[in-house]
This record gives C-alpha cells, structure tokens and sequence, in this order.
C-alpha cells in the first residue's frame, strides 16, 4: 500500500511540533509495511525532498523562501482573510502543492490519497483524485470544522470536496455532529479517529517544586487561556498559591501576559516548546487544565495523561471524547472561572481523587489515543477503501 498525506502543516526536522500527531501516524503505518510519502509545503532553509524515519517527505515552493508564511504556523485562513497579497499567495499555494501531488503520485505510483484539513489540502486531494482516479480519504481535524461554522458561504466547496471522498475521519464526535448539520454528508463514509499522541511517560517526573498549574496550546481567543489566569487568581484570594506554566505561542499571548501582570500571579509563559522537551514541563505540573471554548478535539490533554497527571477541561466541543467527568478527569462550564477554581481546589483537597482520575486517565488513553491503536483503525480505513 502507498499512500499519499496531503497537509499543509507536517515536521520541520526531528523534535518539530508542527503536524507531530501526523508524524507519529505516519511513522506508525510505516512499521506496520505502508509505504508513506507526504506533499507539505516548503520553508527557508529545507531540502525539497528529505526521508525522516523512513517517511518520504516532498516539499512544493509557492514562492521565494522570505514570502513562504502561509503554512506551519496556524494562522492561514487569517492571513487570507485579511490580505490581497495573501489571497493570491493561497491560488499559487493550491497551484503548486496540485502539481506536485500530481507529480509525486505520478513518480511513486500512490494508490490511495489522504489529505488532512478541508482547505486546503482536501480541496488538492479533490481535484487529483479526480485526475488521477486515485481514491481519497478526508480528515477534519478541528480549525477546518471551525472555519465551516463562521464562514457558511464556502460549505458548497466543503460539500463538493466530500462528496468525492470515499471515507471521511474526523478527530471527534463534536466534528461529526457539527458537520452533519453543516454539510450534506452520507453518514456512512464519516468515522470518528482521533489524532495519536506520543509523549512518553517514562520522562515525566516531577520535582519538590511547589504547585504548578499547567497548560499547553496555541494562544487564541478560543483555547480560554484567560479563565484559566481568572481561576488562579479566585484561587490566591483563598490563599491557594501557584505557578503558572503556559506553554504555546500566538496572538494572544502579549494581552495574557498583561492580564497575568494585573492579577499579579506567577505566570511563566514558556513560549514554544520542542516535542521532545513537553514531556518534561508536563512532568513538572501537579494539574493540567484545557479551558477551551468548541475544541477540535484537545490533543495536550491526552499528552498530560499519558504523563499521569490529573486534567481538567470544558464540558465543551471534543474535551469530552477523552475526558469522561468524574473517571478521567474533571469538566467544567465554559468561559466559567469560578467552576475551574472550584475543581482545581477540588483536586488539591482530594489527593485520592487525583490519583484515580490520573491512573484513569493514564489508562484510558493508552487504550484509545496511542500511535499504534490509531494505526491500525487508519489501516482498516485504507483496506475498506482500496477492497
């Protein structure tokens, strides 16, 4: 089997958090004898073709290297939205990432397309698949589902797109009740698969530091960073005091740390962080909290677990997939400071508790969330389709 990720967001090199999740499912269908290759676009200072651990990566230019912005840093659609300039860079992107698509298949004999996020790379997997009579698979991983809520006008691109995929995979239940009133979708193409994590346990630890809270996303708006500061800071009116380990970058970063300043609170904001250093701020927190509002699917909560650490989350989006309320882990109201405060304090008070939903949680995730089990459910996927 040879089979083709399509993605605008896959690693730069070794440690990358960039499409890490897609990396380790890559890695995990090779071991299994599926021969991956992956069209991703391409950035100042990388090789156009490179082999990492076995998975052939081809890299398409859009542009002259200074000008390659669109990919890798979460914000596309934003830059499209707002930006001419950016709006006819995205044509050129879609160009050029179809030509070599069309290239790679041609070259590598690619027998199955899987393209990840509607826009854009599904849009490309649509229009090659179509070409090349290659079938497709389609996967919503969460700011594509998110981009279909706010911007209605562009479901009929979404809808033509599905219709020429032979299965859809979403990341979550939430993903696949939204799209179902969204778009037109036959029920029985869409499956819910959630994206691997791959923190390894066996280096998390944790020190004699005091209380630390933890959290780990990109900060927007929507991941709620600013209840979790709020909660903290209902928390030190109790004399409940604490650290703060913010980890991820994004747009919202400097109004958080002016928010951190005004409550006066310890709030260390990491920045990005390495894949291969998280497992080791992870194991550094007594609680992970996840306070974000309509969640793809929350991908740091299921990393913090497999450390063994109680979590937290909204009783919001996909949050609930992986945490089951009271079993492995606590959910709380969205855009509600008070709740959170209240199950943070909860958890202090209730060293048992913790402990339950930490080994839980722990096992709960290597049953359902590990690279090998979500393989081998993206391996049946690809034996449905190919027959």
């Amino acid at each position: 089997m040879r089979v083709l990720f399509l993605t605008h967001c896959f690693i730069r090199k070794k440690g990358d958090l960039s499409g890490i999740f897609l990396f380790d499912l890559a890695r995990e269908l090779v071991a299994r004898g599926t021969e991956v290759f992956v069209v991703t676009p391409h950035e100042k200072d990388l090789p156009y073709f490179e082999k990492i651990n076995g998975i052939s990566i081809y890299r398409f230019r859009y542009a002259p290297s200074k000008l390659e912005k669109l990919a890798y840093q979460g914000n596309m659609h934003e830059l499209v939205r707002r930006n001419l300039f950016y709006q006819f860079l995205f044509i050129v992107f879609i160009i050029s990432s179809l030509l070599k698509s069309i290239w790679v298949i041609n070259r590598e004999r690619i027998n199955l397309i899987h393209a990840h996020w509607w826009i854009p790379s599904g849009l490309v997997g649509a229009l090659v698949s179509k070409i090349k009579d290659v079938p497709l698979i389609l996967t919503f991983h969460g700011t594509d589902f998110q981009l279909l809520k706010s911007h209605r006008q562009i479901n009929w691109i979404a809808n033509c797109i599905t219709d020429r995929a032979q299965k859809i995979t979403v990341v979550s239940s939430y993903i696949k009740r939204g799209l179902e009133k969204i778009i037109k979708l036959d029920k029985n193409k869409v499956q819910v698969i959630p994206m691997p994590a791959s923190v390894k346990k066996t280096q998390c630890k944790k020190d004699k530091r005091g209380l630390i809270i933890a959290t780990l996303c990109r900060l927007t708006e929507q991941k709620g960073i600013n209840y979790l500061l709020e909660a903290c800071s209902l928390l030190k009116e109790k004399k409940i005091l604490c650290e703060i380990f913010i980890l991820g970058d994004g747009p919202e970063r400097e109004n958080l740390e002016k928010l951190a300043k005004r409550l006066n609170l310890q709030a260390k904001f990491k920045g990005y962080i390495p894949h291969n250093e998280v497992s080791s701020y992870l194991g550094l927190c007594d609680i992970f909290v996840l306070p974000a509002m309509g969640e793809g699917f929350g991908i740091s909560l299921v990393e913090a677990m497999i450390c063994k650490k109680p979590v937290i989350g909204t009783n919001s989006g996909g949050i609930p997939d992986i945490i089951k309320d009271g079993e492995t882990g606590l959910l709380v109201p969205e855009k509600n400071s008070r709740a959170l405060a209240e199950a943070i304090d909860k958890l202090l008070r209730d060293k048992n508790l913790a402990n339950r939903l930490s080994e839980n949680g722990y096992k709960y995730v290597i049953e359902n969330f590990t690279p090998s089990k979500i393989a081998d459910k993206m391996l049946d996927i690809y034996s449905e389709v190919l027959g």
